[in-house]
């Protein structure tokens, strides 16, 4: 795949945790220059303590780069996986989950559920505000590292009125918090 990546493995799956995974797809046209997909993984075993386990981005990859990532995370860490399904994302889930079930007939084996969201004007504020008071509790959290720089510089300058800012990372953080919530079954439209 000929794109740009980036990829910070702050921890290994562990057993008995539970993890959510948000991507936030990026499109190959955009108005303000930048083709961001991001995907992160939240612990969320313990809900006062939530941090981020895995993350990733990268510009210009394809669909199916991008779908190969979203089934291998699935594999890497259990629990609740979310795209955002305003674009692509909607074929993609259905086109993850077709080939998951279809691997797991005829055996005991259950696909890990990968659920398409709508980031509407109606779920964005939920989803912000939700990780702007996580973040301020200290129920959410992550390393200081230079590979989230660009999420701490998103989280600094990004404001309600957000069309012409850089908001991926922003917004794959916010999804991913906000599924957190018993164990990532709230669903939000």
């Amino acid at each position: 795949q000929n794109c740009r990546w980036e990829n910070v493995l702050i921890g290994l799956s562990e057993p008995g945790h539970e993890y959510v995974t948000f991507w936030d797809l990026g499109k190959h046209t955009n108005t303000i220059g930048r083709n961001v997909t991001v995907g992160i993984v939240l612990d969320v075993t313990n809900p006062e303590k939530r941090f981020i386990r895995w993350f990733e981005a990268y510009e210009l990859a394809s669909y199916k780069f991008t779908m190969d990532r979203v089934k291998a995370l699935t594999e890497l860490y259990p629990g609740t996986h979310i795209v955002e399904s305003n674009a692509m994302g909607e074929a993609m889930v259905d086109i993850i989950t077709g080939e998951q079930l279809e691997s797991a007939e005829g055996t005991n084996d259950v696909p890990p559920a990968v659920i398409p969201h709508a980031t509407t004007s109606k779920s964005k504020p939920l989803m912000i505000q939700k990780l702007v008071d996580d973040t301020e509790s200290g129920a959410l959290g992550w390393p200081a590292t230079d590979e989230l720089a660009v999420l701490e510089s998103q989280l600094r300058v990004y404001t309600w009125r957000d069309q012409k800012i850089p908001q991926d990372y922003v917004i794959a953080l916010a999804g991913a918090n906000y599924y957190s919530d018993a164990g990532g079954s709230g669903a939000i439209y």
